[in-house]
């Protein structure tokens, strides 16, 4: 039976950098350059990240009910821990004035959790064989490419 192992993440950073995008309009720029949603481990952060990005996007200020509000509007307020949720993540974020390490925490797990699936579709190829080895050799190099291309 293999070995299941939990994919690189840090929940807290991914909450810092939410809780920052709540209290700091900065923060949101700034994330909102450096990160996809798809950078963060958790479901939930990815939809919250999402409705922050689009409240910026259309000049509604930011806050946990608009925010609430929002989630809500897209049917992921559940999911995404409801109001007590979004207020955890607000009140428990240390500072927003570090959001650029938190940016760079979640980022590199992000490049790690894509470096292990590169790592298995190149090594599913390799074992498959059913290429010649030159065009195994360019969709690795792709793959990591794709990786050192990202954003943050």
């Amino acid at each position: 039976m293999e070995n299941m192992r939990i994919p690189p993440h840090h929940i807290e950073a991914e909450q810092s950098i939410l809780g920052s995008m709540i209290m700091d309009i900065d923060a949101v720029v700034i994330a909102s350059e450096l990160l996809k949603a798809d950078d963060f481990y958790r479901q939930s952060h990815k939809e919250i990240f999402n409705a922050l990005i689009e409240l910026y996007s259309n000049n509604i200020e930011i806050d946990i009910i608009t925010l609430q509000d929002k989630l809500a509007e897209k049917g992921q307020l559940e999911q995404s821990g409801g109001l007590s949720y979004l207020g955890k993540i607000a009140i428990e974020t240390p500072t927003s004035v570090h959001v650029k390490q938190y940016i760079k925490i979640v980022a590199d797990k992000s490049k790690l959790r894509k470096l292990i699936k590169a790592s298995s579709n190149i090594s599913t190829k390799s074992y498959e064989a059913a290429e010649n080895v030159s065009d195994i050799m360019a969709f690795a190099e792709k793959e990591i490419s794709n990786i050192l291309q990202c954003k943050a």
